[in-house]
């Protein structure tokens, strides 16, 4: 998924309250799982089993759970929870209103997880 307005790495890492090492200043551009991602894109992993596809992947941006060796011409962002800032807008709204996501149509999060339960709401009041 395109990101509308693209951001640096490190300012991703501001706004979701993380930390970011390596290439901070690469763009972000995009978001996706692992077996979608491209340049420019962000994606996460919250388990050792999965650092190194996610390290040696396409993305350029990797929100992770603990400091590793960043590869060559990629951003890390460190965060205590990968998972809860890639797909909750609740844990991070800052984020998803930044990214273009706030009041969007389909009220997804940084990775795309469906907030159906909040549309409902809107619509049933």
């Amino acid at each position: 998924m395109l990101l509308p307005q693209p951001m640096t790495a490190a300012k991703v890492a501001a706004l979701i309250g993380g930390r970011a090492v390596g290439d901070v200043d690469r763009l972000v551009t995009g978001i996706n799982e692992i077996n979608r991602v491209g340049a420019g894109d962000l994606m996460f992993v919250d388990h050792p089993k999965y650092y190194d596809k996610a390290l040696n992947s396409a993305a350029t941006t990797i929100l992770i759970d603990k400091e590793v060796p960043v590869p060559e011409g990629k951003a890390i962002i460190i965060s205590d929870d990968p998972c809860r800032d890639y797909n909750t807008p609740g844990a991070s709204r800052h984020a998803v209103a930044a990214l273009g996501f706030e009041g969007s149509r389909d009220r997804r999060g940084i990775g795309g997880a469906s907030q159906r339960g909040a549309r409902r709401r809107r619509h049933h009041r």
